[in-house]
């Protein structure tokens, strides 16, 4: 549906007009007011963000306590976890995961030592140490049954 709100002159009768045709795209929509982040400024247009770092710490915290809870925190190699949970974020090559890591601002292992871990994993077998965890974790939280 398109709707004609009126017809601005100048700056502020275009900002008056952009704030009327939000309310009626969004009735009732209010407004989180966030301390320390200002709102729309006068002119009706939104106050420039300041963008100090990227991170998606909360992301990373989130897959990495649901990685710990599964109990695959029993392997113990940081390197082979942040190839695990990068690789859940964007499903990517090995070598791309570094990218993944990076653009969630996370810090992370070199590409070698993300090889290494993989070494690791089929020396140590990994593979079991998971499964374990897996059943234990159904064990406790879930029906093993079939």
């Amino acid at each position: 549906m398109l709707e004609h709100v009126g017809t601005a002159h100048d700056d502020a009768e275009l900002a008056a007009l952009m704030v009327l045709a939000r309310k009626k795209l969004y009735p009732g929509q209010g407004e989180l007011a966030l301390e320390g982040i200002s709102g729309p400024v006068a002119e009706g247009r939104a106050a420039a963000a300041v963008i100090t770092s990227k991170s998606n710490v909360v992301l990373w915290q989130v897959l990495r306590t649901g990685y710990d809870r599964l109990g695959f925190d029993a392997i113990d190699d940081e390197a082979f976890a942040q190839l695990v949970l990068a690789r859940i974020v964007e499903p990517t090559s090995k070598a791309d995961s570094l990218r993944v890591l990076d653009d969630l601002g996370i810090p992370h292992a070199s590409l070698r030592t993300m090889f290494r871990s993989l070494c690791r994993a089929a020396d140590r077998d990994y593979r079991a140490t998971i499964a374990s965890a897996c059943f234990a974790h159904a064990v406790v939280a879930g029906d093993v049954s079939l």
